[in-house]
């Protein structure tokens, strides 16, 4: 059975900073912008397309995001919850299960400084 596909149209917020995610998105089509609001205005921090992993962060742990969320284009998801990898990982060989949750935790790593370095950035140079 194929998984189910949520499509989201273009301006649409697919979520917003500080809600709780138990699970990620992979991107099928369209293009999706992370971004935080601070102050009044929206600093877009980073944008997502075809192939890539939306909320990664939520297939380790259950969180509220510190970023929002919003279909740049008209966007086509396919969910992905933690059950379902944990489910698909026990289906392959051992090496294999722990090398994609080394890559992923690598990634979510790799994201999350380069997030906190940008809106460090931000802050310092957008002081009053």
């Amino acid at each position: 059975m194929a998984p189910p596909i949520r499509h989201v149209d273009q301006g649409d917020i697919i979520w917003k900073a500080g809600q709780q995610q138990d699970h990620a998105f992979s991107i099928v089509k369209g293009y999706v912008r992370l971004f935080r609001e601070h102050e009044g205005s929206v600093l877009t921090f980073h944008q997502l397309g075809p192939g890539e992993l939306l909320g990664a962060e939520c297939l380790i742990e259950p969180q509220a995001l510190q970023y929002s969320a919003r279909a740049a284009s008209d966007v086509a998801l396919i969910p992905i919850g933690r059950e379902e990898l944990r489910l698909e990982l026990q289906q392959t060989s051992s090496w294999l299960s722990r090398f994609v949750m080394r890559t992923l935790r690598d990634e979510i790593a790799g994201n999350r400084e380069y997030r906190t370095h940008f809106l460090a950035l931000y802050s310092v140079t957008h002081q009053a």
